[in-house]
């Protein structure tokens, strides 16, 4: 099955002021599917740290919990969100999973953690791009 490179980008701030590993997880409310988990390597810097991370369109409709939880962190920070136009692909999202791995940037000092999504709140609706619109 070939990949559709289609994908929302979503981005979290990680107060990792112990700059210490964490782990992504995206929990859907559709049964079928397991959650998703990804283990971030801490970067070389304690503090703020901004995750990009990519919900893709094999993703299932219905609400999702994109988590995030820190070693050393009694806490786990969440953001519900709501998927629409996913394709359901349970088998080509599990083959794509290092695709959409997130990736840490750096940014400077603090000792919390928090998810957000720019300009949006929990409960947000995600709308997956069509493929056949976005690859050539």
């Amino acid at each position: 099955m070939k990949s559709s490179l289609a994908f929302v980008t979503l981005l979290s701030l990680l107060f990792n002021g112990r700059n210490s590993t964490c782990e992504a997880t995206l929990r859907f409310s559709n049964p079928s599917y397991l959650p998703l988990s990804w283990t971030v390597q801490p970067l070389n810097c304690a503090g703020d740290q901004t995750a990009t991370f990519k919900v893709p369109v094999e993703s299932p409709n219905g609400t999702v919990v994109l988590e995030w939880q820190c070693a050393g962190h009694r806490t786990t920070s969440s953001t519900l969100l709501n998927i629409t136009g996913g394709l359901g692909e349970w088998e080509q999202l599990n083959l794509e999973r290092d695709r959409i791995a997130p990736v840490v940037t750096c940014q400077n000092s603090s000792s919390l953690m928090r998810a957000f999504l720019p300009n949006s709140s929990p409960g947000t609706t995600i709308v997956v791009p069509d493929p056949a619109s976005i690859c050539t």
